[in-house]
């Protein structure tokens, strides 16, 4: 087995796919590494990773016993095995380390930008446009500061953000996009979003225009609520995240002015004689907001309305009004209270 056909094996092995052969031998080589080899998995840099711990596995390898055999026969391709089997074990302790440190790892990158960073910070009156390598581009707004490593490494896009910005990220699956600011870290593949994150201000805001993204919030070891130090929110459009930087909270809800997520909306801008739950349902359609309501209630209930107005919240106020109803929102929903057709 080469390498990399290991290499291969050991991603397997981590994502469960593995044949039970495969794991057998993943298992016993993980159980030959020893107690003795100590990983210090937050403290690695990937360039130097394989370095320090071949120093610790060769001398690991040194101290151990000799196997007890009635015969040992040496040759050019014994020693040929022994390395692929080193430099296999090499990589185990890597991709393991990565997969139990990725989580509780993703906020100390910042730490470790390279000696190559290019740092941008808007000095001007405008928002100043950046165009990254990758084809993802940056609107920085003024009096905000942006680092980031050119080329990116070949693992992900990592940016470090002062202040605020908007992202419009090139798709790219393979290579994770994360934008840091201290506390709060966002990943995405490929989306367009916007961050908010000043120095003095108490809260740190991200809000998705298209795709999906994943933000992660930090949490202090004096936090005794949670029950891990990191919380894990997937927010999409029309929804943002607020991470109160005093009592570490985190709050998804709707953002003020929903944005239509449909190039061609299912709404008109005027109804006539049409059931109420149809106009709900091509308003949620539209602007990919859930839309709550008593379907019992106003199973009956018809309206005639002009819906021109401009905005989700002013639609749906229309509608309330016609029907002598009331909404507001919880969470990323809308919630409508009525009692059936006015």
């Amino acid at each position: 087995m080469t390498q990399q056909e290991f290499q291969s094996v050991l991603r397997r092995y981590r994502q469960g796919l593995c044949s039970p052969a495969e794991e057998k031998i993943i298992n016993e080589w993980y159980d030959s590494i020893g107690q003795d080899i100590e990983l210090d998995v937050e403290n690695c840099e990937d360039e130097v990773f394989q370095k320090r711990y071949w120093s610790q596995i060769s001398n690991h390898i040194g101290r151990s016993k000799p196997l007890k055999t009635k015969s040992i026969i040496f040759s050019p391709w014994s020693y040929a095995s022994a390395a692929v089997i080193i430099l296999s074990l090499v990589s185990f302790i890597y991709l393991f380390a990565t997969s139990q440190s990725e989580r509780s790892n993703i906020f100390s990158s910042s730490n470790s930008l390279r000696v190559d960073t290019k740092e941008v910070q808007n000095t001007g009156l405008i928002p100043e446009e950046i165009l990254l390598q990758d084809g993802s581009r940056i609107t920085l707004q003024r009096g905000s500061k942006v680092s980031y490593s050119e080329p990116f490494n070949s693992s992900k896009r990592e940016v470090y953000l002062e202040g605020e910005a908007f992202f419009e990220v090139a798709k790219d699956p393979a290579h994770p996009f994360l934008v840091y600011t201290n506390e709060v870290t966002t990943k995405v593949l490929g989306t367009s979003f916007f961050v908010r994150a000043n120095k003095g201000e108490k809260e740190i805001v991200v809000i998705v225009r298209t795709g999906k993204v994943m933000v992660y919030a930090q949490h202090s070891e004096s936090d005794e609520k949670s029950t891990t130090h990191l919380r894990e929110v997937v927010v999409i459009p029309n929804q943002q995240v607020v991470y109160n930087r005093k009592n570490e909270s985190v709050e998804k809800k709707l953002v003020e002015k929903p944005q239509l997520v449909l190039e061609q909306p299912t709404f008109k801008m005027n109804y006539s004689n049409t059931p109420v739950a149809d106009i709900f349902a091509a308003l949620e359609e539209s602007y990919g907001v859930a839309i709550q309501f008593d379907k019992e209630a106003l199973s009956s209930c018809t309206l005639t309305t002009d819906l021109s107005e401009e905005g989700l919240y002013e639609r749906i106020e229309i509608i309330c009004n016609a029907l002598g109803a009331s909404y507001s929102t919880l969470n990323t929903a809308i919630v409508i209270e009525a009692k059936g057709c006015k």
